[in-house]
C-alpha cells in the first residue's frame, strides 16, 4: 500500500441498489445523462464510494454510491442523482484484484489490515479503470483509503 495524493474531483453519483454489484449498469446510466446536464467525463474511471469498511460491505452494511468524475459546474440535481466535490488530499492506495466484487472487497479488506490503526473503520473507495486493448476491455481496480 502506498501513500499518495489524490486530486480535487467532482463526482456525479447514483446510489447503488446492490452494494456496488450494479456498478457497470449505473456507470452507463451516468454516462447517458452527461450531455443533458452539460457535463463531460474527466477520466475513464468508475468510483464505488462505500460508507463502511470492506468487511461491513461484505455483510451488506452501509451504502454505496456509483460515481463518475466529471468536468462542469456544480449544480442542484434531482434525486437520485447527486454531485460530490472531493477535496485533494493524502490517501492510501493499493491495487486490488479478484474475479468478482466479493473477491475484490476481500482483497481490499486485507489491504486495509496493513494500514496504521488510524482510519481503519471509515469508508473507502474503489476506482475501476476501464481500458480498451487489442484483446478487449481490461479492468484495473484500486482501493483508496482516506488518510
Amino acid at each position: 500500500m502506498i501513500k499518495t495524493l489524490i486530486p480535487n474531483l467532482r463526482w456525479l453519483c447514483l446510489p447503488s441498489e446492490n452494494s456496488g454489484k450494479d456498478w457497470y449498469e449505473k456507470s452507463l446510466d451516468l454516462d447517458s445523462r452527461l450531455e443533458g446536464l452539460g457535463l463531460e467525463l474527466a477520466e475513464e474511471s468508475v468510483y464505488l464510494i462505500f460508507s463502511h469498511p470492506p468487511q461491513d460491505v461484505l455483510e451488506c452494511r452501509g451504502t454505496c454510491l456509483i460515481a463518475r468524475s466529471v468536468i462542469g459546474p456544480k449544480k442542484p440535481l434531482e434525486k437520485p442523482l447527486s454531485m460530490i466535490d472531493k477535496t485533494a488530499g493524502q490517501v492510501w492506495l493499493e491495487k486490488t484484484s479478484g474475479n468478482n466484487l466479493e473477491d475484490i472487497l476481500m482483497s481490499a479488506g486485507q489491504g486495509l489490515s496493513t494500514r496504521p490503526e488510524k482510519g481503519r473503520q471509515g469508508g473507502f473507495t474503489l476506482r475501476i479503470r476501464r481500458e480498451l486493448s487489442s484483446t478487449g476491455l481490461n479492468l484495473s481496480v484500486e482501493s483508496i483509503f482516506q488518510e
